[in-house]
């Protein structure tokens, strides 16, 4: 199994991993074949990558962190949320979604207390109507578990985890379009995008009643460790501690996420930025913890070594994210390998990845 820019997919392949919607719908199921019908309907719903199941992914198989289940129930939870706000229905149910929101963050603190070891290889596919929705719940997982990585207690990451599902609730109050044109804003849509986080405190302190530092998370996570951000331009110690793990995994969420006009960036250059941003967007500490948990070269990625040679990872260490276990396809004079070569780079000093790429040939070979 791999992950593939639907740009270059092609017809024939294999469906790896049924694609949802925030409503658990399948869009399309695991085993289906991909036609030009398929891949047209899924550029309209503004999903930018698939899994395929294909011979040079053979044996390799990707586990999300929490399961498809947990994630779906809580994105739909989150989508329900948002809406009845949207609507002006919140405060009727608002114990009620209180209830709600404390068992699905006990379920999926659970399952990341169950996967300490696990390193983030897989990335959630998402339409961009949903992408609001998908986005909170996995900026929740990954603000987990770097406060599962820097020690913190069972009550604080539940605290944690509040404030990071619940930290764009104020983007309800965005007009629409906003939120999915990030890096195309003109001045006047950019003030009205900043306003979010006091939106956000406002609803989770005066209308949910969730807490200050629910409601803190939600109006700091822009803010940043140089005093760049806002709504405040806070710095360093000025920014509480969960609203910069939750800006951070925010940033990270954002970049490797495709949105309207802006395809993702690849993950290890997101890996390298944020690499780069210690105690200048972020605090130090929180930007090691959290790169503990992610790979810049996810399982399943093809990618091109120093030598020529062309491989797949097969297997990540958390303790060594740019020495993964790679299988060579293709060798240093642009061959197909007769019998594919699995080794860790961890073995092999004179070996180095030097990039991602989307298919195992350059387009002018095909």
């Amino acid at each position: 199994m791999r992950k593939l820019p639907l740009h270059s997919v092609k017809e024939g392949q294999v469906i790896a991993r049924p694609i949802y919607n925030s409503n658990g719908q399948i869009l399309l199921q695991s085993g289906i074949k991909i036609s030009r019908r398929y891949v047209d309907r899924l550029m309209e719903l503004g999903i930018s990558a698939v899994y395929v199941e294909d011979e040079l992914s053979t044996g390799i198989r990707l586990e999300d962190v929490i399961p498809d289940e947990i994630r779906l129930k809580s994105t739909q939870l989150i989508k329900n949320l948002f809406t009845r706000h949207a609507a002006g229905h919140l405060k009727e149910k608002a114990y009620a979604d209180i209830d709600r929101v404390t068992t699905m963050i006990n379920e999926i603190i659970d399952e990341l207390l169950n996967k300490r070891s696990v390193v983030v290889n897989l990335i959630d596919i998402r339409t961009y109507d949903d992408y609001l929705f998908a986005h909170s719940v996995n900026v929740c997982v990954l603000a987990v578990l770097t406060g599962i990585t820097l020690g913190f207690s069972r009550v604080k990451l539940s605290r944690l985890a509040a404030g990071a599902l619940l930290h764009d609730i104020g983007m309800i109050k965005m007009p629409r379009g906003i939120y999915h044109r990030l890096g195309m804003l003109t001045p006047a849509e950019q003030r009205e995008l900043e306003k979010h986080p006091v939106y956000g405190y406002d609803i989770l302190s005066r209308e949910l009643g969730l807490g200050k530092l629910c409601a803190l998370i939600a109006l700091q996570h822009h803010e940043r460790y140089s005093g760049q951000g806002y709504p405040k331009q806070l710095k360093q110690d000025e920014i509480h501690e969960m609203a910069a793990i939750t800006g951070l995994v925010d940033f990270y969420d954002q970049l490797t996420s495709a949105l309207v006009q802006r395809r993702s960036i690849p993950p290890n250059e997101v890996y390298e930025l944020i690499a780069g941003t210690g105690d200048l967007l972020f605090d130090i500490r929180f930007v090691r913890a959290f790169l503990a948990n992610i790979t810049p070269y996810p399982a399943g990625s093809l990618v091109r070594l120093n030598t020529g040679e062309v491989a797949i990872v097969l297997e990540n260490r958390r303790d060594l994210p740019l020495r993964p276990k790679i299988r060579i396809l293709v060798d240093a004079d642009g061959k197909p390998v007769d019998e594919p070569l699995e080794l860790w780079l961890t073995g092999e000093t004179g070996k180095t990845i030097t990039a991602l790429l989307d298919d195992i040939w350059p387009a002018e070979k095909q």
